[in-house]
């Protein structure tokens, strides 16, 4: 089950990369649900490099581009019947499950599946980038 989702994850990344650049997410909900999953990512990224002692500046400004990006957007998404508690359990989803996917690439017994692991958040974080850039 692991293998379909990491296949599956790599698939969608594989699209997204190669969408046009006006396939950004037009509607303010849609951009804030978006932008609000990268945040949880770049929140988990940033945190987990705290927790191994570390610093991470990409992360760290990751976090606060995406952050004023959902600032930009939130209210006219909200406007459009967006709830606050949605964008919201949509962040801590996204940091959920990117902290798990960095946990399995920090201590994964397996190597291949360390290796997946990495790379599959390392494309999450991308795709996070490439649309924004778009």
């Amino acid at each position: 089950m692991g293998d379909l989702k990491t296949i599956l994850g790599s698939l969608t990344l594989a699209l997204l990369s190669s969408l046009p650049a006006h396939a950004m997410p037009d509607a303010p909900r849609d951009q804030a649900q978006f932008f609000a999953t990268c945040l949880g990512r770049f929140s988990a990224t940033r945190e987990h490099a705290w927790l191994m002692g570390g610093e991470d500046r990409q992360a760290e400004a990751g976090y606060s581009l995406f952050q004023d990006l959902l600032s930009a957007v939130i209210d006219d998404a909200r406007q459009s019947g967006l709830s606050g508690k949605t964008v919201l359990a949509n962040r801590i989803e996204a940091k959920m499950a990117h902290a798990r996917l960095l946990q399995a690439a920090t201590f994964q017994q397996d190597e291949r599946r360390r290796q997946m692991s990495q790379r599959l958040a390392d494309q999450h974080l991308m795709t996070c980038q490439i649309m924004v850039l778009s």
